[in-house]
């Protein structure tokens, strides 16, 4: 489980810090303001998913 969840943070923060944001602003300077906004939806998204899978972590190795 840990190792899954220390990949999981990964993959998460890989797309919240360069994936979702090169797309949104791809989109800016296409001028698609909706789109670009949706990315951004994204990229809150995907940085809550990696802090919940932080906060799993730290769990699992307090209860270790």
């Amino acid at each position: 489980i840990e190792k899954a969840l220390k990949v999981a943070i990964k993959v998460e923060q890989r797309e919240y810090r360069d994936i979702y944001p090169s797309f949104r602003d791809q989109a800016i300077k296409a001028g698609q303001k909706e789109a670009a906004e949706i990315y951004q939806r994204v990229i809150d998204s995907e940085e809550q998913h990696a802090h919940w899978f932080e906060a799993a972590l730290k769990d699992l190795e307090l209860a270790a």
